[in-house]
């Protein structure tokens, strides 16, 4: 058991990594695990305790970025009662395995955050530098050729579905905060099936401030994630 997320550890219930387990997340085919976290519900946590996985769970199977399932459970560490948590899935090497068929020795993926910056979970993040530099220094709104380079570099229906469930949800604690974007770590190949097409792809965590936490109905999300 490994505690997870710097906030939660300052939570009630803190939120914790599994290494191994056998159980099913919801209705999920997916009954052993290499990792899995015992999450608290994060910012969440002193009102419904599963915003995030509530909102996951309504684009779940819908989109083509990651989510992570979801399934309520009592906690018990050495026979001591720590209350429900969520229990969800880990993104890690493990998981992209498993749902992909992704090589685990073979991959990038990286977590961003406003304080912690680029946080590399697998492997390392040269590839995504290159990509962040040369994003930075084209206007794909002018320039087809970049444009045309960008989209063998990104899954595009992977982003526009990641950014409609973001936006949808009204995460205010993103797009500069808990982004996740992962590769196998290949050469591009567009006959190849995903992911071994070598496409940088996003998946979807923490969107505690959601549902209303943070924003509301009238936030304008696209402005706000121009600025962010």
């Amino acid at each position: 058991v490994e505690l997870h997320d710097t906030l939660s550890q300052n939570l009630a219930g803190v939120a914790c990594q599994v290494a191994a387990g056998s159980n099913a997340i919801g209705d999920d085919p997916e009954t052993d695990f290499k990792r899995f976290l015992l999450r608290n519900g994060g910012n969440d946590w002193y009102q419904t305790g599963f915003r995030d996985a509530f909102g996951q769970s309504l684009f779940r199977g819908w989109v083509a970025c990651d989510t992570q399932g979801y399934e309520p459970c009592v906690v018990y560490l050495n026979g001591e009662y720590w209350g429900i948590q969520n229990f969800r899935h880990h993104y890690s090497k493990h998981f992209f395995e498993t749902w992909h068929g992704a090589d685990p020795e073979n991959l990038d993926f990286i977590k961003t955050g406003r304080s912690a910056g680029d946080d590399v979970q697998e492997g390392d993040g040269v590839a995504y530098a290159e990509l962040c530099s040369y994003l930075n220094s084209h206007n794909l709104a002018s320039d087809a050729a970049a444009w045309a380079y960008v989209q063998t570099r990104i899954d595009i229906d992977n982003l526009i579905d990641y950014n409609i469930l973001h936006t949808y949800l009204v995460n205010t604690d993103w797009p500069d905060n808990n982004q996740g974007i992962w590769r196998e770590r290949v050469d591009y190949s567009p006959t190849a099936a995903p992911p071994h097409d070598g496409r940088w792809r996003f998946v979807s965590y923490d969107t505690d401030h959601g549902l209303g936490l943070s924003g509301s109905v009238t936030t304008d999300m696209i402005s706000y994630a121009k600025k962010h």
